[in-house]
């Protein structure tokens, strides 16, 4: 006896069932990425001298204080304080896909100059003979307490130009200055130690201490 083979036609509503169990998954939807744009007067070594503009492109939400609280985000914002700010950024889609890694960027801030102050120990000399030298004591102080001191040093300025130099970095120090200035000088001859100071984000300050050689 003859094998037959059998043909058996399913119902339609068993098909129906087959193909959405076996049939191919919908692609999975990727989560949203931020973009965090900062714009600012750039300074050095990543510093802004100023305050900082921020716009978040596919953001919903962002946090200032490390994630301590979330604010929705609409039209760009300004960072004002100085120092290290961080800011965060999120953004859930209409699928619920929350973003991950939370979107991150520092922003640092240093709009002031260093600190600078300096003292002389002879402000006024009596005029003496040509080529007499006196010594001149100086010390100054130069700090910055936020992106830090970079560089400092003392420069001498003669008005007759004849002594001008660096005088290097070391704050404090002695000099010797000619105690002469020309009998038409009305107002004597001036010397200044003028104290530079740069920080980290190129601030830059100047004190001036100053002797005069007094024309008597």
């Amino acid at each position: 006896m003859r094998n037959k083979w059998i043909k058996k036609v399913l119902p339609l509503s068993v098909m129906l069932v087959i193909t959405l169990v076996f049939g191919s998954a919908s692609p999975a939807v990727a989560a949203p990425v931020t973009t965090i744009s900062l714009s600012g007067t750039m300074g050095n070594n990543d510093w802004y001298l100023s305050d900082v503009t921020v716009t978040l492109v596919a953001t919903s939400e962002y946090s200032l204080n490390s994630g301590g609280s979330w604010q929705t985000y609409s039209l760009p914002f300004i960072i004002s304080s100085e120092g290290t700010n961080t800011v965060l950024a999120r953004t859930r889609d209409n699928a619920g896909n929350l973003e991950s890694p939370t979107a991150s960027r520092t922003v640092k801030i240093d709009k002031t100059a260093p600190v600078v102050t300096e003292t002389v120990s002879l402000y006024q000399i009596d005029r003496r003979g040509k080529n007499q030298m006196v010594n001149v004591s100086y010390n100054g102080m130069a700090a910055d307490s936020l992106s830090g001191l970079y560089e400092a040093h003392i420069v001498l300025i003669d008005e007759y130009g004849v002594y001008n130099q660096n005088l290097g970095s070391n704050l404090s120090g002695t000099f010797s200055v000619e105690a002469w200035c020309s009998g038409n000088d009305p107002n004597g001859r001036i010397y200044t130690f003028r104290l530079w100071a740069t920080d980290l984000a190129g601030n830059q300050a100047a004190f001036d201490a100053e002797t005069t050689i007094l024309r008597k």
